[in-house]
């Protein structure tokens, strides 16, 4: 998915600033031994904030979809599965099992469980044996997705973490 005159972002491994640019030049080779294709990119440099052979990381968007991100603190884990609590109204709070992708700058994406569903069954069609519906359920909890606009609880939601956990076990208040 990677195309000439693509967007790149530079960040300094030593100092974290950054910069944008473009990929120049794509390999029509594929390096054998490290699966890897060479890119060169040329990254804007006007005020002179980087030297030759600085070393840093790019990122290269190679595709734009929506996806749905929390703050980490939001999602929870009982030991066993990751939930994150969804607003109802101004006093309830809902716990949703999730799953979860890639976390990046403090926020972690959640997966759509009808989009790996869709997988489980394509895969079952091609002679997979997952069971397709067990992945989808952890005990008898459904995997629901959070949508885009529903409010998490990001302060506070190890405080309901431990509130559910108190019901699961009988605990008295």
């Amino acid at each position: 998915h990677v195309a000439l005159r693509q967007p790149v972002i530079f960040r300094s491994a030593a100092t974290g600033q950054t910069a944008t640019g473009e990929i120049k030049w794509i390999s029509a080779e594929v390096d054998a031994k490290t699966r890897t294709v060479r890119v060169q990119a040329e990254v804007y440099n006007r005020t002179g904030r980087f030297r030759p052979a600085t070393f840093g990381q790019v990122e290269i968007e190679v595709g734009v979809s929506s996806r749905v991100t929390v703050p980490d603190g939001s999602v929870q884990w009982d030991g066993q599965s990751r939930r994150v609590f969804v607003r109802r109204d101004g006093q309830t709070f809902e716990p949703r099992l999730v799953l979860t992708g890639s976390s990046r700058n403090k926020r972690t994406e959640l997966l759509d469980p009808r989009s790996l569903f869709s997988a489980g069954l394509a895969a079952r069609a091609a002679g997979d044996l997952l069971g397709t519906l067990g992945w989808m359920a952890a005990g008898h909890e459904l995997l629901v997705p959070v949508e885009p606009g529903d409010l998490v609880a990001a302060e506070g939601a190890n405080v309901l973490q431990s509130e559910m956990l108190k019901s699961r076990i009988g605990g008295d208040e």
